[in-house]
């Protein structure tokens, strides 16, 4: 009977095997690496390009002793379990794997088909993303952090963030499908929208459609209390009031002006897009404090149709419509419609520069634009930006130590740039102090495109970038 493994990665880190779970493996980065190999079983890993991935900052000599350690300690427990050559690392593909958020990422994309194909969320589609969101016991390796590992860090967080926004996304499609089923159904959309808030307690949207369900069944006080919480919310975090439509909301509820919405059977009810749902609802975040009506409601032949999946340049692979990274190659995706509109595609800030295109290098322009660097960017390739290490032989492309870059906070491993379609983006690799672009704080593993003449802040050291 073949083995079987099973992996635990939302809200922490269990491992399985056979029904037994393991604890005798402490080493971090032996978990690290499963749980890595566990998500990416479609071909075996070279062994040089895992040693990059947790010991960047070593030579590649002593990275891959290092990798050497850590597989002799995985062999000890998982050696069925793994395919293991001289050149490379991989599952074994006769393994019985269980991985809880690839599990949810397919269960997912099945509903985005369902919703591509312009179907509708029917109750049976309903209970299946119930049971698919129970899978979502918490942030993806949630308290698992691996020491010195930035790249390994950096997918850990962007396969988080993304898994999160999904979930909201998909939570609020059910409150939306409870709310518009009659009575029978408040009680589940109440559950549900107290969920996604406390995932994101911003969702303003989801503050009023809890307000209004909680005044159908009768609780006016709580709906009342629940405008208060999510007031109380927007100033002290965004400095902003509830929109009018809140406020008109919570006007009604005090004077029992409510009426129940229009019911709708199951096959009226479209599924929302999972992805843009939850980013359109973070929308709020960025707004400045003017309120302004809701707008009035666009004609069918004004709605946005359904986004189609994105092809990765890279690799070829498709892509759920919304998506950042590609889920097979990790490189940052460019939508083919969108290319060079960056407020669409990986949020960077808007500038007037041009884009990277056809450039063979940029200038990087230091302190107060007094010294500046010239710099190639390799068709393929991450330039690593950081600074020198007396105890590593391992030099980042753009060693900024001449600039006063460790009194400055660069790390050593501090940003990547890399050509990526058209564009030059940048990475923060997980640095201690952070990177800016035109001002705005990049999230580790948040990849940003970059324009002519943008700002780009490591830790404290502003530089100027410039194509040539």
């Amino acid at each position: 009977m073949a083995n079987s493994l099973e992996i635990l990665t939302l809200g922490g880190l269990i491992i399985r095997q056979n029904g037994r779970t393991v604890t005798e493996l402490t080493s971090r980065k032996a978990l690290a690496l499963l749980v890595y190999l566990a998500h990416n079983t479609k071909k075996p890993h070279a062994r040089e390009v895992l040693a990059e991935l947790f010991w960047e900052e070593r030579s590649q000599g002593r990275s891959l002793a290092n990798l050497r350690v850590v597989l002799t300690d995985l062999r000890k427990y998982f050696d069925d379990e793994l395919a293991i050559t001289r050149r490379d690392v991989g599952i074994n593909p006769q393994l019985d794997l269980f991985v809880d958020s690839v599990a949810l990422d397919a269960q997912l994309d099945d509903l985005l088909k369902i919703q591509s194909a312009n179907a509708t969320l029917t109750r049976p589609v309903a209970n299946k993303l119930t049971a698919a969101l129970d899978l979502y016991q918490g942030d993806f390796l949630d308290g698992f952090y691996v020491r010195d590992s930035h790249a390994f860090e950096a997918w850990a967080s962007r396969r988080r963030e993304r898994l999160r926004l999904r979930v909201i996304g998909a939570l609020d499609s059910l409150v939306d499908y409870y709310l518009k089923r009659g009575p029978t159904m408040y009680s589940f959309g109440i559950d549900t929208a107290s969920r996604l808030l406390t995932l994101d307690p911003l969702h303003e949207d989801t503050h009023r459609k809890k307000m209004l369900l909680l005044a159908l069944i009768g609780l006016r006080g709580e709906a009342l209390s629940q405008f208060e919480r999510c007031r109380q919310l927007l100033n002290d975090e965004l400095g902003v009031q509830p929109t009018q439509e809140t406020t008109e909301l919570y006007k009604k509820i005090q004077t029992g002006d409510i009426e129940p919405p229009h019911e709708e059977h199951d096959e009226t009810i479209p599924l929302q897009p999972m992805i843009n749902r939850a980013a359109n609802a973070n929308s709020r975040r960025n707004a400045t404090a003017a309120e302004v009506p809701p707008p009035a409601p666009k004609r069918a032949e004004e709605m946005i149709p359904v986004e189609e999946d994105i092809v990765c340049d890279h690799c070829g692979h498709r892509n759920p419509a919304g998506a950042l990274i590609c889920d097979n190659c990790d490189e940052a995706l460019v939508d083919s419609e969108r290319k060079g509109d960056t407020t669409k595609n990986l949020g960077a800030a808007v500038t007037t520069g041009r884009y990277f295109a056809d450039s063979s290098g940029i200038v990087l322009h230091l302190r107060d634009d007094d010294e500046s660097l010239h710099i190639s960017i390799p068709d393929e390739g991450d330039v690593i930006v950081g600074r020198a290490s007396p105890e590593s032989d391992n030099r980042p492309h753009i060693d900024l130590s001449a600039y006063g870059a460790a009194e400055h906070g660069v790390s050593r491993s501090h940003a990547s740039l890399k050509r990526s379609g058209n564009s030059l983006v940048v990475t923060d690799l997980n640095s201690t102090n952070g990177t800016l672009l035109n001002g705005q704080k990049l999230h580790p593993g948040e990849v940003r495109i970059l324009r002519d003449g943008d700002t780009l802040q490591f830790g404290n050291l502003k530089t100027h970038i410039y194509f040539q």
